[in-house]
């Protein structure tokens, strides 16, 4: 059995707006693609499944990449109700060879939300273990197995998926990454755009530094004068910041200053627009 989901994101367009200063952060990676597959799901025991996961850089610009962050999701009908699981990495990225220098993933089952999780923190750019993603070449990341205490239904395996859209208790999948050297990551995440098809609301958010040590700014690139909203939850779903501004606001505005260490999660929308990104507090 083999099932593919292809993820393709679009860089985030860090083009600024006429009235806003020229930073030396910006990354001008306009245009660029990855695209994240789940492939080779095999159901090759009656109760566990395994699949792997790849990423392709199907763009132009040079990207290293310093992370993936994802989740695959089950339909009901996949485990026995009270059956017990388990859920863990097979194949490291560090035991791919093109990864050897990434920290171990972390896996997690979340049966709230039918989740199979897997996070890593992300490398710094300084660090020089980031890994260069070429483009046009596709690169295995990691392999996973999920086992059940009972018999996995066979047909509810066909319908795993990948976790495309921002929700609240969901962790969807995107690449972290440094575009064209510059020291301040990226999230791409994916995209309802088919590639090549353009919106005429353009909508695009970046969070800098990243990571960061005291606060952060926030850049976003739109076309529509509407209120900006923002929220920011920590690695457990909480809502821990919760503010609405204007497009004029946001170059004065600071965030994360009250934040402990750690990783949080940022939604920041627009009208029907939502960018989603992931941020570091060292």
């Amino acid at each position: 059995m083999k099932n593919i989901q292809n993820i393709k994101t679009s860089c985030l367009a860090l083009l600024l707006a006429l009235t806003s200063m020229a930073r030396s952060y910006s990354q001008t990676c306009k245009g660029n693609q990855v695209a994240i597959t789940i492939e080779n799901i095999r159901n090759t025991e009656a109760n566990s499944v395994t699949f792997d996961v790849f990423i392709t850089n199907t763009g132009t610009t040079s990207l290293a990449l310093a992370a993936i962050q994802g989740s695959v999701i089950y339909d009901d009908a996949m485990i026995a109700k009270k059956a017990s699981t388990t859920f863990l990495v097979t194949m490291q990225p560090s035991e791919t060879g093109n990864f050897s220098k990434f920290e171990n993933l972390k896996t997690k089952h979340s049966p709230t939300t039918n989740q199979l999780r897997w996070m890593q923190n992300p490398v710094n750019l300084s660090s020089g273990k980031t890994v260069n993603l070429p483009a046009q070449k596709k690169l295995k990341y990691a392999s996973f197995k999920f086992t059940s205490s009972q018999p996995l239904n066979k047909d509810a395996i066909a319908k795993l998926k990948t976790q495309l859209n921002t929700k609240v208790g969901y962790t969807n999948i995107l690449a972290i990454v440094y575009c064209n050297r510059n020291e301040n990551s990226i999230a791409l995440t994916s995209s309802k755009l088919e590639q090549n098809q353009k919106s005429l609301n353009e909508f695009s958010a970046i969070a800098y530094p990243n990571p960061f040590t005291t606060n952060f700014h926030l850049d976003v690139t739109t076309n529509s004068e509407n209120t900006i909203y923002i929220k920011v939850y920590d690695m457990l779903g909480k809502l821990i910041e919760n503010k609405s501004v204007e497009n004029t606001e946001l170059q004065d505005l600071l965030i994360g200053d009250n934040y402990p260490s750690g990783m949080y999660n940022l939604n920041i929308s627009q009208d029907n627009f939502t960018q989603s990104l992931r941020i570091i507090k060292r």
